[in-house]
């Protein structure tokens, strides 16, 4: 009788797991949107230069302001000349006048030609000669006598080329008269001063002028090469007296 031999149980063959990586989602926690302040930028303007406009050029003062650029020149010239020139006294001259109603004042079709402003019981002068009245660059009578006017006689009206007329008599001026008259000495036939209270001496070149006062301001005339004053010739020379010669 044969016995079985018992075999031994073969193992169980333990199936090999691989453990699988399980990847570990971490959940991404979102973020919470910060607040952004967006300033915005408001364009600062540029600065416009805007040019003044020309008072005289309103075609008021001027009828046609375009074809007369002369006229409107000297209405600038007047009105910067204005205040200084009456003092305390009045002057119609204005931007919203036509320039041949102003006071004094004649024209040309091109330029002033005539300032005359005698003071009378109604009205003097109480300023001072404005400097600007020598860029009236066709001005031919300038006439300021028996006014107010202080201070002194502006050397810039020797500028003056084409003046014919210069009265400032029987006002209240001072000073020299000054050298750049002389300059006028071609043109002017008439100059008046006396009533003044001028120092110094005559330009020399004002001789030249057929109608003139200058006699009556007791002043020497300069002369032509230092400024001073000059001497004149006495009415009565020196008289040398010769005595004879008494022999012993």
């Amino acid at each position: 009788t044969i016995t079985p031999r018992s075999l031994p149980a073969c193992p169980t063959p333990t199936p090999t797991v691989t453990a699988t990586p399980t990847a570990t989602v971490t959940p991404t926690q979102s973020a919470t949107p910060t607040a952004t302040h967006t300033a915005t930028v408001t364009p600062t303007p540029t600065a416009t230069h805007t040019p003044t406009p020309n008072p005289c050029a309103n075609n008021i003062v001027v009828s046609n302001s375009n074809s007369a650029p002369g006229l409107v020149s000297d209405c600038n010239t007047l009105l910067a000349a204005k205040d200084t020139l009456r003092g305390s006294a009045t002057l119609n001259w204005s931007p919203q006048r036509p320039l041949r109603q102003w006071e004094g004042i004649s024209i040309s079709r091109s330029n002033v030609t005539h300032l005359r402003l005698r003071g009378d019981s109604s009205r003097r002068l109480t300023g001072k000669i404005p400097t600007q009245l020598g860029n009236l660059s066709q001005l031919r009578v300038l006439d300021l006598r028996d006014n107010q006017l202080t201070g002194q006689i502006p050397a810039a009206l020797g500028n003056l080329s084409a003046l014919q007329f210069l009265r400032l008599r029987n006002n209240s001026l001072t000073g020299a008269i000054p050298s750049a008259l002389g300059n006028l000495s071609s043109t002017l036939e008439t100059l008046h001063l006396k009533g003044n209270q001028f120092s110094g001496c005559i330009p020399a070149a004002l001789r030249a002028v057929d109608r003139h006062d200058l006699d009556h301001l007791n002043l020497l005339f300069c002369d032509q090469t230092s400024g001073s004053a000059a001497d004149e010739e006495t009415e009565h020379p020196t008289q040398i007296l010769y005595l004879p010669i008494i022999q012993k």
